[in-house]
């Protein structure tokens, strides 16, 4: 494919806007008395034909480039090596492009599980080898992952991997993930001319409104008033843009995920989003792709920062020290905020820290739990090193112990004895200075025993060919226990070997049992080892729920399908995020 490109007098217009990020290493600035040369960006469509129809004389003046297209699409990927991250190059095996296109786009991207999240992240950025996927000369199979990546607000892979293509675009899909992802991360200047640069009928695969958008923008900016404050004209553009398009301040979050993302980003610029709606309940229902682009505004209000990074820590979108770095950070300086929602847990933080003695550390961390029940866990992670370290919790009530007791397995701290004896009647537990997940899945057991809710319902009855497996369905949970504690001894063997047997324990009667078919797809494929349609369709019987709302059969089935292709570690964090629902549940 041979392409060519007309936008260097458009690039000089636009250089002043234009993110140093992403270039390898920064330019050596020229003499004075020397003109600077005109250097094409490395993320820059330089092989991409122009428009011919009604271009521009920006377009018009430029000269051409026609180079050849070498790059193969299906290939690229940021994992080369299974030591780097990657799943192998076989990740996409037996998949053709297009069916690998149908099965990612129905995929709910909003994930409840941070290790599923991780890890179809890890496969989406695989490098793959460019034979196993055979049937793919239009290099859908890269479109639908560079624009998943999107839809996951990873943009700083997207934007990486776009880079790889080195202008030789595949699809009109994968220019609209590129450019969604540069706009996203602030890269307006870069954006603007690839909207200039790519022909039309690439953008015209498009069923959103990002181009138009984009490129109405783009105009607004350049024949806005420049001033030294870019900040300052960036929001003023955007601010033209919110009135052009009649935009007005919604009532809900939710409104911005019918939005195109230069909606919202100039909503957001302009002061449109009403800062009192940033709270983490409301955040919740927004998709990953809002959440991650407007935490990548700058400058972003803190305290909005603080309530975007609670919610995206919940999905696995960033590591929870993330949160609780920006949390001390802003409880540091909060002496000189404005009241806000965090406003009584930074309170409480400064508290703690002059609190010494174990009394008064139980006084406070009570109102932490509190206050924290309409919130989200993560505003408990900066509290989880002081209520580990509690000696004396007498005061807590059981239902107190158990939410920290889950705070604690997911903040992956020490369960003390103390706090494991208040959660679950165990007095005898009392003065041990730890406890293990054994010991915690024998304390459920018990309060299952005596909260047993009878038999499980499912669409599946024909699986039930053995007293064994009668016997999982009439009491799930307790069958499970059963199993992990009749033959573990200690905690590293249910590590290794029983942990599929922990999702016996997800659920209650109103469970959400996947269709008999996906669940056969996913047994099909882990038997033949196929990695890549392991995760799919174990993210697709997920679809988006809480593990503890999802079968304890469609649980197991995940569980075999994940150590059929070798992936234990992600196995066991699965495992654990089950054991910290059902501590909390």
């Amino acid at each position: 494919m041979k392409m060519k490109s007309n936008i260097i007098p458009f690039l000089l217009a636009c250089a002043f806007l234009i993110q140093p990020a992403l270039a390898e290493a920064p330019a050596t600035p020229a003499p004075p008395t020397t003109p600077p040369a005109v250097v094409h960006s490395p993320i820059m469509p330089v092989k991409i034909k122009p428009r011919q129809s009604g271009a521009d004389s920006i377009s018009k003046a430029a000269a051409d480039i026609e180079q050849e297209n070498t790059i193969n699409a299906n290939s690229l990927g940021l994992f080369t090596r299974i030591s780097d991250g990657g799943l192998g190059g076989d990740v996409w095996k037996n998949y053709t492009g297009k069916a690998l296109a149908s099965d990612l786009g129905m995929l709910n991207v909003n994930i409840s599980s941070p290790a599923m999240r991780a890890l179809l992240l890890r496969a989406l950025l695989t490098s793959p080898d460019a034979e196993t996927l055979p049937e793919d000369k239009e290099s859908e199979a890269f479109s639908a992952r560079i624009t998943t990546l999107v839809d996951l607000g990873a943009f700083d892979e997207t934007v990486v991997l776009y880079k790889k293509l080195e202008g030789n675009i595949p699809s009109g899909k994968a220019a609209l993930a590129g450019t969604e992802a540069m706009v996203s991360m602030g890269q307006m200047g870069i954006s603007c001319l690839e909207e200039k640069a790519l022909p039309d009928d690439m953008k015209g695969t498009s069923s959103t409104s990002f181009w138009p958008d984009l490129e109405q923008f783009c105009n607004i900016l350049l024949t806005t008033d420049a001033t030294d404050d870019e900040s300052e004209s960036f929001a003023k553009t955007a601010s033209l843009f919110t009135s052009a398009k009649q935009l007005t301040a919604p009532a809900t979050l939710s409104e911005l995920n019918g939005k195109s993302v230069i909606g919202v980003l100039a909503m957001n610029k302009s002061g449109l989003i009403p800062k009192n709606l940033f709270t983490p309940e409301n955040i919740k229902p927004l998709k990953p792709q809002i959440i991650s682009l407007l935490l990548k505004q700058s400058p972003i209000d803190p305290q909005q920062r603080l309530s975007l990074l609670s919610v995206a820590v919940e999905k696995g979108m960033v590591p929870s020290t993330d949160f609780t770095n920006e949390f001390i950070t802003q409880t540091a300086s909060s002496s000189t905020s404005a009241p806000s929602y965090w406003s009584p847990f930074m309170t409480l933080y400064n508290k703690l820290q002059s609190s010494p003695a174990d009394a008064d550390k139980s006084v406070v961390l009570k109102e932490v739990l509190k206050i924290a029940v309409a919130s989200s866990n993560a505003a408990l992670l900066p509290f989880g090193a002081s209520f580990g370290s509690l000696k004396n919790v007498d005061t807590f009530t059981t239902e107190e112990a158990r939410k920290v007791v889950s705070l604690l397995v997911r903040a992956k701290i020490n369960v003390s004895g103390a706090w494991y004896a208040k959660a679950f009647g165990r007095p005898d537990a009392q003065n041990r200075e730890s406890v293990t997940d054994l010991d915690v899945i024998s304390a459920l057991k018990a309060s299952l025993k005596s909260n047993s809710h009878g038999k499980a319902e499912t669409n599946d009855n024909k699986e039930v060919e053995s007293k064994k497996s009668k016997e999982m369905l009439e009491n799930p949970k307790l069958y499970a226990l059963s199993l992990i504690l009749k033959t573990q001894e200690a905690e590293d063997k249910i590590k290794e070997k029983s942990y599929e047997n922990l999702f016996s324990l997800t659920g209650s009667n109103d469970y959400v049992m996947p269709s008999k078919e996906l669940m056969n797809n996913l047994a099909q494929v882990a038997a033949k080892q196929d990695t890549g349609k392991v995760i799919i369709y174990s993210l697709q019987i997920l679809n988006g729920q809480r593990i503890s709302q999802i079968h304890p059969l469609a649980l197991i089935r995940i569980s075999e399908g994940l150590q059929s292709v070798g992936l234990s570690e992600e196995n066991r964090s699965l495992a654990h995020e089950v054991l910290a629902d059902l501590i909390e549940y």
